[in-house]
């Protein structure tokens, strides 16, 4: 299959930054900067009254009837910020970066009461996950970009059963940037703790717009003629911009998930966000529970595994409801023919991308007839901002 030279000369350029460190990403938020594409709803946050002292984590108190793409004050003073799914909130700190605390909803846990093993409780985050996302982020991050956030911190808290001694002192932080832990100490604490104590992961992050809420915003109105190919075109472009990132973990050494019935591989994972370049990007987030190539028996094995991961993605295509909101939220007008064709247009960027960087050989021929071109090559910010204005209104 030809490649259209404008197509090949986009996938290079996005494999280039992807696969580069350096000075290719601004790390830190500006105040000035909307860290999202569409508005979400904003919450209050508070300190919760413990035997021990908190560094850094804030906990969803309420929700306010209000909604921004943006937070104009720290929160610290402030008190507000914005809804990241259920169990997580999007906070600014004071030096004008955004921070998602993920497992920031005790409310839930204290409505419910019912825990889901492994030490997680609804609305709060397990020990074991909000440390290892911090950790595999900071070892990707320095070699590679297409993860959509940094590494913050990770800080213990004790919402049942004995307090341990650690958290009476401290409120103990086992993860930041200025202190690493030791893995093997580390594991071994997981072992020790984990079911008795929940943990917060705060990562740093430019941009939290999920895939599948594009989608959803897109596909809200029933739209006709050119605004209907330009709806879809921008979402061919996103999906097989989606690809490239998944492409990306691959050469990487590293599949999403562990086994496809738990992976954390689905449309919700893929953020929107800008380059360097200030041209629309999608990269990866939630990595808590990667498995290394080196893991599997063979190099055959781990990329066969990794093939299924992405064609997986088309469980979420065939779902009615998306993923990323609170509360599920119904597709209206996605359409059979356009699932199929971001399902294609996914795994034409993931195997175009492998085999422009010749990994294993070339892409198998029986991908082929699973190919769609996106007809939009780059897709500059602000023309995507003035897409999604005028065919959202």
């Amino acid at each position: 299959m030809k490649i259209p030279l404008e197509l090949f000369e986009e996938i290079t350029r996005q494999m280039e930054g992807k696969l580069s460190k350096g000075k290719v990403e601004n790390s830190r938020c500006l105040i000035s900067k909307d860290v999202l594409f569409f508005p979400r709803q904003k919450l209050m946050m508070h300190r919760e009254k413990r035997p021990y002292h908190y560094k850094k984590a804030l906990f969803i108190e309420r929700k306010i009837n209000e909604f921004s793409t943006r937070l104009e004050e720290p929160t610290e003073k402030s008190g507000e910020a914005l809804m990241s799914g259920l169990r997580s909130a999007i906070t600014l700190d004071k030096n004008k970066g955004y921070i998602k605390m993920k497992g920031v909803n005790a409310i839930i846990k204290r409505a419910g009461g019912r825990d889901y093993g492994y030490g997680m409780y609804y609305g709060l985050c397990g020990l074991q996950e909000a440390l290892m996302e911090n950790v595999y982020i900071d070892l990707l991050k320095k070699k590679y970009n297409f993860i959509a956030a940094n590494s913050g911190f990770t800080e213990l808290h004790a919402f049942d059963g004995d307090i341990d001694p650690h958290l009476k002192l401290l409120g103990k932080s086992i993860y930041s940037k200025t202190s690493r832990p030791n893995l093997n100490k580390t594991g071994r604490l997981i072992n020790k703790m984990d079911g008795r104590l929940t943990a917060i992961s705060g990562l740093e992050i430019k941009a939290d717009t999920r895939l599948d809420e594009v989608i959803y915003h897109l596909t809200r109105g029933g739209l006709k003629g050119h605004r209907e190919r330009a709806r879809d075109n921008i979402l061919h472009y996103l999906c097989f911009s989606a690809g490239i990132s998944k492409a990306c973990l691959t050469l990487a050494g590293h599949t999403w998930g562990q086994m496809l019935e738990n992976t954390n591989c689905h449309l919700g994972n893929f953020v929107i966000g800008s380059d360097y370049k200030d041209v629309i990007d999608v990269g990866i987030i939630d990595i808590y529970s990667l498995k290394c190539r080196n893991e599997f028996r063979t190099g055959e094995g781990f990329l066969d595994f990794s093939d299924s991961e992405v064609d997986s993605f088309k469980w979420d295509f065939d779902e009615s409801v998306t993923a990323s909101f609170p509360l599920q939220r119904r597709y209206k007008h996605f359409s059979r023919k356009l699932r199929g064709e971001c399902f294609k247009a996914i795994k034409t960027g993931y195997f175009l991308a492998l085999a422009i960087m010749n990994y294993d050989g070339l892409v198998p021929k029986k991908k082929l007839d699973e190919y769609i071109l996106p007809k939009i090559c780059t897709l500059p910010t602000e023309e995507f901002r003035y897409e999604i204005k005028r065919l959202t209104r």
